[in-house]
């Protein structure tokens, strides 16, 4: 009798645990509805297409903050210089001014219109100023002293300065004259266009002291002034000063 006890105590307690167990198991997750599951996918759809649009935005923001680039001017070479000619030293000291602006005393237009065709129309006349071969411009002469004043031109026409051709001389236009004659000849040979000359007139220093200017223009067939410059305006010219 004892024996059946034991078994049936042993039998209870068994199936009072095994009902405690299962009472203490944790609910199985709910199966969602029909209705449930197609809102969760939409709301997946949702999220992934918001989460696309962001992306997209973004992107084209980054786009047009980001700077374009502007291109940088091709730098256009400036043009090489050409020397000008240096001018021998003969007498006073030289100097070689390229422009009438550099030198003043050279910057004297002329009285009349300058002319540049010859008289029957077949080349013309002009003339490029190179500098003072001698007595630069303030140069130190003494009272009556007798010089010669020599510059260095190029003829830059058509025209040769040729003697029975087309002559060419130096007309004094103004200023102090200093003794010399009103019409000197600009070069004892023909001097054809392209070519480097010294052209030189004589002159004597005045007899009191001061300072003195002197301006003298190419004169061609008696009739055609032409100097240098952009439109052949400017004379040769001196300036000394006499102590």
């Amino acid at each position: 009798m004892k024996r059946n006890n034991f078994w049936w105590i042993l039998f209870s307690v068994a199936t009072a645990s095994v009902m405690i167990l299962g009472a203490c198991k944790p609910a199985g997750p709910a199966t969602p509805s029909p209705a449930e599951l197609a809102q969760q996918v939409a709301s997946t759809q949702m999220a992934k297409a918001t989460e696309m649009a962001i992306a997209t935005l973004v992107q084209r923001v980054t786009e047009l903050s980001a700077p374009t680039a502007t291109p940088m001017p091709t730098a256009t070479p400036m043009p090489t210089p050409t020397p000008e000619p240096t001018a021998a030293v003969t007498g006073a000291a030289a100097t070689t001014p390229t422009t009438a602006a550099a030198n003043p005393a050279n910057n004297q237009p002329i009285g009349e219109s300058p002319k540049a065709w010859s008289n029957d129309g077949k080349c013309y006349f002009q003339m490029q100023y190179l500098g003072d071969v001698n007595y630069p411009p303030d140069s130190v002469v003494n009272a009556g002293t007798p010089f010669i004043k020599t510059w260095k031109v190029k003829n830059t026409g058509t025209c040769a300065w040729e003697d029975g051709i087309h002559n060419v001389d130096l007309h004094f236009e103004g200023g102090n004259q200093m003794s010399g004659a009103p019409v000197q000849d600009m070069h004892p040979s023909a001097v054809y266009p392209g070519d480097v000359v010294e052209v030189s007139i004589k002159l004597a220093a005045p007899p009191t002291s001061g300072t003195y200017t002197g301006y003298w223009m190419p004169l061609a067939d008696g009739s055609i002034r032409f100097g240098y410059g952009d439109k052949n305006q400017y004379s040769l010219a001196l300036r000394i000063v006499v102590p």
